[in-house]
């Protein structure tokens, strides 16, 4: 078998950070946090539950694929962790827009992480696709 190699650095801060900043907004949720306005507005009391638990298990999935040993079992838990954190952020954006209806830097940030988690996700998936096509021997081209 040929050793396989990711390009580009593994393991960022500014993802960790991203991540880890998950799991702190999920725990302080269940330590009793008040709930955003603009996320009840826009959510039934499970969704609100539902969000931020996929705020938490988004950034522990991450955390443990950054920190994974392996690159490609790594790069499968970060794709989960960047859905997980990046699809609560998109929710927090709308629910923002449509509950008061005015743009504010709050909600552009939160987009703004959800799209970046999005294209993290993208990148992930082009790197899984070149791990496979080097164990199968494949340039990925379907010409082989």
């Amino acid at each position: 078998m040929r050793p396989i190699v990711v390009t580009g650095q593994h393991r960022p801060p500014e993802r960790f950070m991203v991540l880890v900043w998950g799991m702190v907004i999920a725990a302080s949720y269940a330590a009793g946090q008040p709930v955003s306005p603009q996320l009840a507005a826009m959510l039934p009391g499970w969704g609100v539950v539902g969000w931020y638990a996929m705020f938490g298990a988004g950034g522990l999935l991450g955390a443990l694929g950054l920190l994974w040993p392996r690159p490609e079992p790594g790069l499968w838990l970060e794709r989960a962790g960047m859905f997980g954190a990046g699809a609560p952020m998109i929710i927090f954006a709308v629910a923002g827009l449509t509950a008061t209806r005015r743009v504010s830097i709050g909600f552009g940030l939160a987009a703004i992480w959800g799209v970046a988690c999005g294209w993290r996700i993208l990148q992930i998936n082009h790197d899984l696709k070149k791990i496979r096509h080097a164990e199968d021997g494949s340039n990925g081209s379907g010409m082989d």
